[in-house]
């Protein structure tokens, strides 16, 4: 007579020969080897352990669910010390969406139509849906790890198509833009910087003085890891030297009073700085700039409008509007139509930035030869119209 295992059963009838496998909360592991050999007693021993061990867990938390995997990525190496900070905030941000809904589905079980099923649910934002695909794929490739499960149901899920999500500036909106935002307020300068060296946000706050020589702007790009240099422009340069200016009479005024008040090192070590002199944060940074873009708007416990933004210019991606980060795609845009190649391109703006200017490029150019044709079919039909005899005379 066997000895008994806790969840231990024999998955075959005297019909139909099965295997060995350990079942618990829900799920079902194969046990390897055959019964009571070394193999097999370490396998069963290797999966028994790890449910005891997330059994110990945080309270609440079922062994071999979703929100088990979350709270063991979150305490892994991977994650604390392999991922950039902003992208943790990001993955954190993901992980509680899943987490609130789904987090009790258990792992072992979990198959492609539950990865859907739960990207359906963020249909209506395409943009949210798939990257809670990406997020649950890089759980699920966590579970494999820790032998919660073999495969990635995550892997092969579509994903949502949403729009064109960011785009190029036009120059009609540059231009307005510029009509509003003064050289040497922040807003025009954070925009130039923008518009000029193609950077992300979180690459623009951390420019330092020092990183501009010789007529170029040396950045270390956070996303990537990589150091690259970008000419400096003239439109970019006069706003940058008004910008300084505006900050060398803002210290000056602090310095010169009854009761001199104390400069913060920031207003003299970093490009851009916020109204107390202090370095900016990206999060900041970016509610400034959408800011800047919105129209009027009524002002709190007053029916009067207070004008913001810029008058007539569209924000943000659901309106089919501009955004900061479309800024990336103007300035990526401008280098293509000076002829600067889409390698070149992706070495200063990055490739993903690149591949969407081939993209725009290719949708223009097949609109101006759309445009194109329609004229040429009209003058044609106007010629083939003054060809006709008049018949009234």
């Amino acid at each position: 007579m066997r000895p008994k295992l806790k969840y231990v059963n024999y998955s075959g009838t005297k019909d139909r020969p099965g295997y060995w496998q350990y079942r618990r909360g829900g799920q079902k592991f194969r046990l390897q080897g055959e019964f009571g050999s070394t193999e097999f007693l370490q396998s069963y021993q290797q999966i028994h352990e790890k449910f005891e061990t997330q059994k110990r867990g945080p309270a609440g938390v079922i062994p071999g669910s979703l929100r088990a995997v979350i709270v063991s990525y979150k305490n892994s190496p991977e994650f604390k010390t392999e991922i950039e900070p902003r992208t943790q905030r990001d993955y954190l941000r993901y992980m509680t969406m899943i987490e609130n809904d789904f987090g009790n589905l258990p792992v072992a079980t979990m198959r492609r139509r539950h990865v859907k099923k739960i990207r359906n649910k963020f249909g209506d934002t395409p943009r949210t849906a798939n990257y809670i695909v990406q997020v649950i794929s890089i759980l699920m490739e966590h579970a494999i790890d820790e032998d919660i499960r073999e495969t990635n149901p995550a892997r092969k899920v579509k994903r949502l198509q949403g729009g064109d999500g960011h785009r190029p500036w036009e120059e009609h909106e540059i231009e307005l833009y510029r009509r509003r935002w003064a050289l040497g307020t922040f807003e025009r300068t954070a925009f130039e910087l923008g518009i000029n060296t193609g950077q992300r946000g979180q690459d623009l706050v951390k420019m330092e003085r020092s990183h501009i020589k010789s007529g170029v702007i040396w950045v270390k790009q956070l996303k990537t890891d990589e150091r690259v240099s970008v000419p400096i422009s003239n439109d970019l340069r006069v706003a940058l030297d008004a910008w300084f200016a505006n900050r060398e009479a803002w210290i000056k005024k602090r310095e010169s009073q009854a009761k001199p008040r104390p400069v913060p090192i920031d207003v003299r070590l970093m490009v851009l700085t916020g109204d107390r002199g202090r370095a900016m944060t990206e999060g900041r940074f970016q509610h400034i700039m959408i800011e800047s873009f919105r129209g009027s708007k009524e002002s709190k416990g007053s029916k009067k409008r207070k004008k913001t933004g810029v008058e007539g210019l569209s924000s943000g991606m659901k309106q089919g509007g501009v955004t900061t980060h479309g800024l990336r795609y103007t300035a990526a845009t401008r280098l293509y139509e000076l002829g600067v190649s889409f390698d070149d391109i992706a070495a200063i703006t990055g490739h993903e930035t690149a591949a969407m200017v081939r993209k725009y490029a290719k949708n223009k150019r097949a609109a101006t030869i759309a445009i194109g044709k329609l004229n040429a079919g009209t003058a044609a039909q106007r010629s083939n119209e003054s060809d006709k005899p008049d018949l009234e005379k």
